[in-house]
Order: C-alpha cells, then sequence, then structure tokens
C-alpha cells in the first residue's frame, strides 16, 4: 500500500510534555484522523522520528536529540525520500519538531534568525544558508500544540477538527473578515480586490478596535494586514507613518468562540506565525494563530519574524499571503494551496532576489492539516484545463490528479532552484555614476545616507547555464527607523543595480 501522507512526530518529546497519559490520547486521536483520511482516500502513516525501527525502515537516522534541527530536517527527508507522500504534516510545536533558523541580514531589522519550516519542504540537505531553500517542492504543514503546553486536548481538539472535517461550497469562502493598518489601505485593496474582487468589507485601524461580532468573525477566510509584535497577543493599527499611536485592533481573546469551523486565515503582520510560549517569562495570551486553531479555524499562514510590504502598492507578504487565499478558492488543499503560493511568489520576483524577498519565503509557514481541503472542487470542471464530459473511476481519478499535481510541483521546484539565486551580504563601495544615482533615489525617498547594507551573488554552483548572458546585480538597501514603544516603523529602500546602472527602487515598510 502506497502512504499519501505522512504524520511526523517525535515519541519522547511528546511523553516528556504530556506524560503517558497524554501522549496515548494525541496517538489514539492520530489512528482516528488516520481512519478518516483512508475513507477521503488518503493513506495515512504516523511516524516518530526518535523510533529507531521506524528510520531504519526509511534508510534514515533516529534523531536522537529533538532540539537538534538538522537531524529532524535529514529524518523528513528519509521519510520523504522513502515513502514519496502528497502531504507532509509535522505534528506539534518547535518544541516537539524545532523550526530551523536562518541568519537573514537587513539594516535595522531586529530579528537575529528567522525560524523556519520552509527546509523541511525542500530536497536541499540540511544547511544554514537561508539561500538554499528558496525552491520548497513538498506539500508540507504544522499542525502545533502550544508551545511550553501540558494539556494534550489542544492538539486533540486541533486533530477532531480534521477528522471531522468536509468541503464546502465556494460561495462560503467568498465572505470575508479583514483589517489593515489606515495607511496601508491601498496596498490592502489591492490584494482583496485580487482575492475577493472587492474590497467593501475591509475595516482600517484605527479607528477600528474591536472586539467583533460573531457575523464579522464568522466570515469563512480573514485577511490581516497590520502590525505585531514579538511575543504579543495582539496585533496593531497606526493612523499615518508618523505617529506613535499603535491601537490594538485584535486581541486572541475576541476571537473566542465566534470562529466559523473551516475559516481558513492569513495575516502579513510581523510575527504573526510565532509560535511562542505563552507561560514563560510570563504568562500571556495564546498566540493569535493558536487561538485561531483552537477555534475551529483550518489553517493559518503567518510569518514568524517581522516581515515587509510596500503601504501603498504590492510585494513581500502581500503577495504570498493573498496567492494562498487565492489557491484555497481554487480547491487546494490547504498544504497545496501554501505551497503553490511559496513558488508563485518566487517566480513572481526577479531571477536575483533581494533580501526582503528571501526573508519572506523563508518566514512563513503553514500552520493547519495540509491534507484538509476547505473548497470542495469538481474534477469535470478544473481551472485551466478542457471540461471533461464523463470520469469513470471516481476514485481513482481523483488519486491520479493528486499524483500528477505533485510531480509539476516538484518540477516547478527544480526549474525555481535552477533560474533563481538568493542574495548574500557583501562589503562593496558604490561605482561610478550608481553612487550619485542612488544619492538622488535616497534624497528622493527621504532616506539619509547612513545605515545600509549591499548584497551580491555567489558564482552558480551546481546550477545549470542560463541561455541568456549572465548580468551582474547588487541591492543597496538603506534603512529609516522611528523607535516606538510597541512598535518600530521601520522603511526600507531596496535599489537594483544591475551591471553599474540603477534599474529598480522598492521602498518597503516593516508589518
Amino acid at each position: 500500500m502506497s502512504i499519501d501522507k505522512i504524520i511526523i512526530s517525535n515519541r519522547s518529546a511528546l511523553q516528556t510534555k504530556y506524560g503517558s497519559t497524554g501522549f496515548q490520547k494525541i496517538q489514539s486521536t492520530v489512528k482516528q484522523l488516520i481512519a478518516a483520511d483512508k475513507k477521503r482516500k488518503i493513506n495515512g502513516l504516523l511516524v516518530f522520528i526518535d523510533d529507531p525501527k521506524a528510520m531504519k525502515k526509511a534508510k534514515g537516522k533516529m534523531v536522537k536529540d529533538p532540539t537538534d534541527a538538522e537531524q529532524c530536517k535529514n529524518a523528513v527527508d528519509s521519510l520523504f525520500h522513502h515513502y514519496t507522500p502528497d502531504y507532509i504534516m509535522l505534528l506539534g510545536a518547535q518544541d516537539i519538531l524545532p523550526h530551523c533558523r536562518f541568519r537573514i541580514p537587513i539594516p535595522d531589522d531586529d530579528d537575529n534568525f528567522v525560524p523556519s519550516d520552509v527546509p523541511y519542504a525542500c530536497d536541499a540537505p540540511f544547511s544554514r544558508n537561508a539561500g538554499d531553500f528558496i525552491a520548497p517542492g513538498r506539500v508540507l504543514g504544522r499542525l502545533p500544540d502550544i508551545t511550553g503546553g501540558t494539556d494534550p486536548s489542544y492538539l486533540v481538539t486541533l486533530l477532531q477538527n480534521s477528522i471531522n472535517w468536509k468541503p464546502l461550497k465556494l460561495s462560503a469562502y467568498k465572505n470575508y473578515f479583514s483589517i489593515s493598518v489606515k495607511w496601508w489601505q491601498k496596498s490592502t485593496k489591492i490584494s482583496l480586490n485580487n482575492i475577493f474582487q472587492n474590497n467593501s468589507k475591509l475595516k482600517l485601524s484605527p479607528p477600528t478596535l474591536g472586539p467583533y461580532s460573531k457575523p464579522d468573525l464568522g466570515a469563512m477566510m480573514h485577511f490581516f494586514n497590520c502590525h505585531g509584535g514579538l511575543r504579543t497577543s495582539e496585533f496593531y493599527g497606526q493612523p499615518n507613518e508618523n505617529s506613535s499611536s499603535f491601537p490594538v485592533c485584535l486581541e486572541s481573546n475576541m476571537l473566542e468562540k465566534k470562529i466559523s469551523y473551516g475559516t481558513v486565515a492569513a495575516a502579513e503582520c510581523c510575527y504573526g506565525g510565532l509560535l511562542y510560549n505563552p507561560n514563560r517569562p510570563t504568562k500571556i495570551h495564546l498566540p493569535i494563530s493558536n487561538t485561531y486553531l483552537q477555534n475551529n479555524a483550518v489553517s493559518f499562514v503567518g510569518s514568524t519574524t517581522a516581515a515587509y510590504g510596500p503601504a501603498d502598492s504590492q510585494g513581500g507578504a502581500d503577495y504570498i499571503t493573498q496567492y494562498f487565499l487565492i489557491a484555497i478558492q481554487k480547491g487546494a488543499s490547504c498544504g497545496r494551496a501554501f505551497l503553490e503560493a511559496q513558488q508563485r511568489f518566487v517566480e513572481k520576483g526577479d531571477v536575483k532576489m533581494d533580501p526582503t524577498d528571501l526573508k519572506t519565503i523563508i518566514q512563513f509557514l503553514l500552520l493547519g492539516d495540509p491534507s484538509v481541503t476547505p473548497v470542495e472542487s469538481d474534477p469535470k470542471t478544473t481551472p485551466g484545463k478542457t471540461p471533461v464530459k464523463a470520469i469513470m473511476n471516481k476514485d481513482a481519478h481523483d488519486i491520479k490528479e493528486r499524483k500528477e499535481r505533485r510531480w509539476k510541483l516538484a518540477e516547478k521546484s527544480v526549474f525555481i532552484n535552477g533560474t533563481t539565486d538568493a542574495p548574500v551580504r557583501i562589503e562593496a563601495p558604490e561605482r561610478g555614476s550608481v553612487k550619485s544615482d542612488i544619492k538622488k533615489e535616497l534624497r528622493k525617498y527621504k532616506f539619509k545616507d547612513g545605515k545600509k547594507m549591499v548584497y551580491g551573488f555567489k558564482k552558480r554552483k551546481g546550477k545549470a547555464k542560463r541561455l541568456t548572458t549572465e548580468h551582474e546585480y547588487r541591492y543597496h538597501v538603506y534603512s529609516n527607523v522611528k523607535k516606538g514603544g510597541i512598535i518600530d516603523t521601520l522603511r526600507l529602500l531596496v535599489i537594483q543595480e544591475v551591471n553599474n546602472k540603477v534599474m529598480e527602487v522598492k521602498e518597503y515598510v516593516r508589518r
């Protein structure tokens, strides 16, 4: 029997966290999920990466240290290559299966490391270089528990939601709830128009502060373009760029018992997907992402660190979040929708990626069961395909279609990896006329020639040569920061230099 979905966790870490009784409850519920998935024509398997027999069967090494990301990445790779599943579900938060961590230097960006699940979705072997993981090709999501928690009921609830889920009509996911920082409304309206073909339900903060009614929060899709903070259970608004006022526009406790079963949420906000420990060093509310899933949402896409996007146009976090919601509406599973969003995001950018785009592809993650499909699809009318008059063996046909989609996504990953390069920080002065051109742009956008970083690109080792002539790219990134009590207002000016000429200028703001 082929395995379509592997559920990966760490037995010893779960037992240490929940005790034998709690572990047994979780394991029993996972078995129920596997039985429910089988009825959906998905053959599942639970694998503990610290189980020597299970890992030997997959020709891999057991994980001895549950905090070692390299051991965990190697184990996931071994399991994927052995079973070639259509879905990978990581079971547990970062204290069960650790994120991989990367340094991505950006001027005035306070993140020392970027926690990421993206390497688990990539064929590239473990490394500490974020640029090795810009081309994910595996459908993967993380069904988290509460970091530092001891009550198994949270994770059992999330598993039960996956067990009982049945797809809904597309019309259910045309209704939405959305909040934006007031002075980012132009950018947010573009995103909403792209997703829902209207922006009429957008709430701006200020004046929007909450709490919100059950009909408001009962919408099946939620989209946020707000400020977020490190280890906070809140999203924030801001009236204008120069304001030091950051009113709370959403708190995790505003969501309790108001979220519809099957809700799909995406947040551009900084730290919106960070699975922090709510009990240490001080006790605070659960992360917003955890709270969504606890209140019957089936997926949440967010960032583990500070994210970026333009205030009045599109880029960075705008794209990866809206692409995810658009793919959900087209009938993709949560995992496939997120992978398609990741790949589409990288494809849309320059072949020489700028540092903010590198951080974006690494920092966003999917929280939820990747095999859950929110919108029911009709295989006879798949978008972009010639309509099918009749399907003779539906179950076999659906499996065949799913396998073909995985092959295409895997091939696209290879293509992206062969045609896109990630930046590295270098020490290099401006050359020739570039120096004066950059000074003009700094004056135009009101940036000082102060804090900056320069990025270049290494020679392509192990990648096929392009048919076109290779150009020499550099990025010059300048920062302008205004310190705040809760949130720092950070602007970045990203100047692209190609063959000693300034080609493009982009401005980003910290979400």
